[in-house]
C-alpha cells in the first residue's frame, strides 16, 4: 500500500521510490509521477498521462526541467531523461 503521508509523499517527491532511465525510443509502461530530462527530451506517440487539453507528442522538456503528471506510458523521440516511479 502506497505511503500518502506527508512524509511518504516528500520521500517519493525525492525519487525514494526509484526510477528508470530512458535513452531509446521504445516506449516503457509503468506507474510514473515525473519526467525529468538530463538532455532536452521530445515526447512521442507513447506517452500517456492525466495532462489533458493538447498532444503531448513533439512537446520538449528542456534540459533540468522536470514534467510532473500521472503518467502510465512514456517514449522520447529525442533526449535522456529519468522517469520516477510511484510507491506502488
Amino acid at each position: 500500500m502506497p505511503d500518502n503521508s506527508p512524509q511518504g509523499q516528500l520521500i517519493q517527491s525525492m525519487g525514494g521510490a526509484g526510477g528508470q532511465y530512458l535513452t531509446a525510443t521504445t516506449p516503457v509502461t509503468g506507474h510514473y509521477f515525473g519526467i525529468q530530462a538530463l538532455t532536452a527530451t521530445t515526447l512521442a506517440a507513447g506517452t500517456l498521462g492525466n495532462i489533458s487539453g493538447a498532444t503531448l507528442v513533439g512537446a520538449v522538456i528542456p534540459e533540468g526541467a522536470t514534467m510532473f503528471g500521472d503518467f502510465t506510458g512514456v517514449q522520447i523521440s529525442a533526449g535522456t531523461a529519468i522517469l520516477y516511479n510511484y510507491f506502488n
